[in-house]
């Protein structure tokens, strides 16, 4: 069914550059997928997570107390926006964890929470998302447990990071995620990395996300 798909971008024959890419990325994802269900890689993949866990000061990890369905019919965003959520769908499974309390703040305003997976779990959503599910790509975010002596993390990627955000505020005083394609318009002023450092007092860093967003014009990180 995807190789019919891919077949009617073709031009005499040939695959425009970017639908070349699509298919080889794919296929890497099929089989990455097909090993995963073979029970090929899996405890390879767990144990590169807790090793970059580990360099970040996060051992005692947590663990889903669940998984829970919540849609037969995923499509992410690069699907819907060339109208292809039917040749591209998946189910859409979200693990219910423990997560400590925490405040919220989004773009400098108060929030009841970031995304809405306790919403998803329970059945309230009748559309999940990603963004629904996990939040947007908003310019800045901040979790913080109320705690201290475990650190501050600045997290710098895009939507990649939006499904873990709430397992890392868990192991951290604060968190703040910031997205550089936004962060500007939402909080109306540029982000400064060295003060930004400064004044949030953090102790760790983590980039996070595509190599293409980290390439891009978007990420340029100035002082």
């Amino acid at each position: 069914r995807y190789a019919g798909y891919v077949d009617t971008y073709r031009v005499d024959g040939a695959l425009p550059p970017m639908m070349q890419l699509k298919l080889v990325h794919t296929g890497k994802v099929v089989e990455n997928a097909r090993a995963i269900a073979a029970g090929e890689g899996f405890d390879a993949n767990v144990a590169r997570v807790c090793e970059a866990a580990a360099l970040l000061g996060c051992t005692d990890l947590l663990e889903p107390l669940e998984t829970v369905r919540v849609s037969d019919h995923f499509s992410g965003s690069k699907a819907l926006s060339i109208g292809a959520q039917e040749q591209f769908f998946e189910p859409m499974d979200v693990y219910r964890f423990a997560f400590p309390q925490m405040s919220v703040t989004i773009a400098g305003e108060p929030a009841d929470d970031y995304g809405w997976q306790d919403a998803a779990l329970s059945g309230q959503l009748t559309d999940a998302n990603y963004g629904g599910v996990y939040g947007w790509d908003n310019g800045e975010v901040i979790l913080d447990t109320g705690t201290t002596g475990r650190g501050n993390l600045l997290m710098l990627g895009e939507s990649y990071d939006n499904a873990i955000l709430k397992l890392m505020a868990s192991h951290f005083d604060r968190v703040y995620s910031v997205d550089l394609r936004s962060y500007e318009q939402d909080m109306g002023k540029p982000f400064r990395l060295a003060e930004y450092l400064r004044e949030h007092e953090i102790t760790k860093v983590l980039l996070i996300g595509s190599t293409t967003f980290f390439t891009s014009d978007d990420f340029m990180v100035e002082d």
